[in-house]
């Protein structure tokens, strides 16, 4: 994993014009990458099936798209995304250990979550955000409740079947 780090920093933190990286099925383990916010041209990050259980997103401006899913997050305490700056819409987290969730100020604009085939017994939201998301795959987890905070000023549409966000 360190060697991709190092391979990452070198050729993408001066890669101006990148728009679309994929990192996909390669081992990372934990994965930062705090100087992503450099390319502020990339759209679209994909860290699907790399092993992950810890990440540190720092994006651009102009992200749209991070896929997360197929890997070992089990908290969000080992993970931190900075969305506050970026223009995020689809957030893929599928597929993982998560038995919590809670969206967060820096994620109110994001407008499609996949949080399928988790262990989710709990999903929340922080303070009184006003979420703009319209798409919330929450299928094939533990939900014991949520809480009808969730939806105030929200207009969702909940799915219980898998979809592909694309």
């Amino acid at each position: 994993a360190g060697h991709l780090d190092k391979l990452f920093l070198l050729l993408f933190s001066t890669a101006r014009n990148l728009k679309y990286l994929d990192l996909s099925n390669n081992p990372l383990f934990c994965f930062n990458v705090s100087r992503l916010s450099k390319i502020s041209s990339l759209e679209s990050l994909f860290l699907s099936n790399t092993s992950l259980s810890s990440v540190f997103i720092e994006a651009g401006k102009n992200l749209k798209e991070v896929d997360l899913s197929h890997n070992r997050i089990s908290t969000q305490k080992n993970c931190t995304f900075n969305f506050s700056e970026v223009s995020l819409s689809k957030f893929k987290l599928n597929n993982n250990q998560l038995e919590s969730f809670v969206i967060t100020q820096h994620m109110k604009a994001v407008t499609h979550f996949d949080l399928s085939f988790n262990q989710l017994k709990t999903i929340s939201k922080e303070g009184s955000i006003r979420l703009e998301t319209v798409f919330l795959n929450l299928s094939h987890n533990r939900l014991d409740s949520i809480s009808l905070d969730m939806f105030k000023s929200a207009s969702m549409v909940f799915t219980n079947r898998v979809r592909d966000l694309d």
